[in-house]
């Protein structure tokens, strides 16, 4: 994927456990991100009824963007990240936002982007989804974290448990010599109380 000035996302199978690759923004003199190694995987799409798109609101930092359905490029094994980065993905293979497991958004990290402000985010941090099923649910931020691209959470893809979110997108210290920020920086969230 070769994206000037925004950030391209890849799903790659590590060691046995999914990794969200997230490559950082481009300045027009580096070289175009590297493509994540290709998915190897038997998961299959979770049986929703879908919009087309949805939406999420991050009142604390003017955020109102629109959410779409993104599924893995059958001939690269990556995500198919939304062009836009004003735009954000919601994995199609994990739950919707308030069903059990990790509803897993992920975006472009560019300034005019929709998760320029992720690792920014702190605990307590509130925002709301209106999901792919049209329901309503609202969030506050648990914990950031920043991790190195090979090494993501298991979390990130987990379908049981207590319902919770994940924004992930690029973060870390910008390596011009490869074009990319090093790490990836994950907002959790869990269910607001009423």
């Amino acid at each position: 994927m070769r994206l000037p000035r925004v950030s391209a996302v890849g799903l790659a199978l590590t060691s046995g456990a999914m990794a969200l690759s997230l490559l950082s923004s481009v300045p027009a003199s580096a070289s175009p991100p590297v493509a994540a190694k290709p998915l190897v995987s038997t998961i299959r799409p979770a049986g929703h009824s879908l919009r087309t798109s949805a939406l999420v609101t991050i009142p604390s930092f003017g955020v109102s963007a629109k959410v779409v359905v993104e599924g893995v490029d059958k001939k690269t094994g990556q995500f198919v990240v939304p062009g836009d980065p004003k735009i954000i993905g919601w994995s199609r293979y994990g739950p919707q936002p308030g069903e059990p497991g990790t509803a897993l958004f992920f975006g472009h990290r560019s300034s005019a982007g929709a998760f320029w402000h992720v690792p920014e985010m702190k605990r307590g941090t509130e925002f709301k989804i209106t999901g792919l099923n049209g329901v309503v649910t609202k969030w506050r931020v648990t914990s950031v974290q920043q991790a190195p691209k090979k090494d993501l959470p298991g979390g990130l893809f987990e379908n049981t448990g207590a319902p919770r979110v994940a924004f992930v997108t690029c973060g870390g210290e910008f390596n011009y010599k490869i074009g990319h920020f090093k790490d990836n920086v994950i907002a959790w969230a869990q269910p607001a109380s009423k």
